[in-house]
Order: C-alpha cells, then structure tokens, then sequence
C-alpha cells in the first residue's frame, strides 16, 4: 500500500511543476504560475498526509513486533531454550564448561 502511495504522491507533484513550468514563459515569473497549479499541489499535499498517517502505523506495529519478539527470546533463554551454539542456557557461574583455561608464562619484561 506504501508504494503505490508513494507513487501518486510522486505522480501529483510532477504534474504540478511540470505544470507550473510550462506557464513561466507566459506569466514571467515562477510565483505568478503557482495559483494555476494548486489543484495538483492539493492532491499531492493530500497523498503526502495519508503516506505520513501510515507510516506511523507502521512504526507503531513494527515497534509492538518487536517488543514481542524480545519479551519471546528473553522467555526462552530464561527457560534454557536458547537456538545458539550451546543451547544449554546460560554458562555456569561457578567457572565450568567456561572453555579453555589460559595460561600465562612470565616474559623478561614483566
């Protein structure tokens, strides 16, 4: 629905310059044309006020979707149901199955 909004409002505001142009030569001056292309200027204004109206429904919904999403994946790694590497949870606090122990070998500088 977003594109084809996008497209009469593009659409209205060619014909409204291309419109607004074609008249300079005959009215001398840019400002003069403009009353003649108001009615192609108003569509245009009322494409662009529904295009801004969903917009805003849409960043509504997205934004709800994507504080479901969150709240489902924190729910699932709290409950050990994580899809990553390791699917068993969260690692072990008390330092097992942490990897590999590093270790370290004292250089002359220090």
């Amino acid at each position: 629905m977003g594109l084809e909004v996008r497209r009469a409002r593009k659409k209205h505001l060619k014909n409204s310059r291309r419109g607004a142009s074609e008249n300079v030569s005959d009215a001398g001056a840019r400002g003069a044309t403009s009353s003649a292309s108001d009615k192609a200027r108003g569509r245009a204004y009322v494409v662009e006020e529904a295009l801004a109206m969903v917009g805003g429904e849409l960043a509504r919904v997205a934004h709800e979707e994507a504080e479901t999403l969150k709240d489902e994946r924190l729910a699932g790694a709290r409950d050990g149901k994580s899809s990553g590497p390791d699917a068993s949870g969260f690692p072990d606090p008390q330092g097992g199955d942490g990897g590999r122990a590093r270790s370290h070998q004292r250089t002359p500088a220090g």
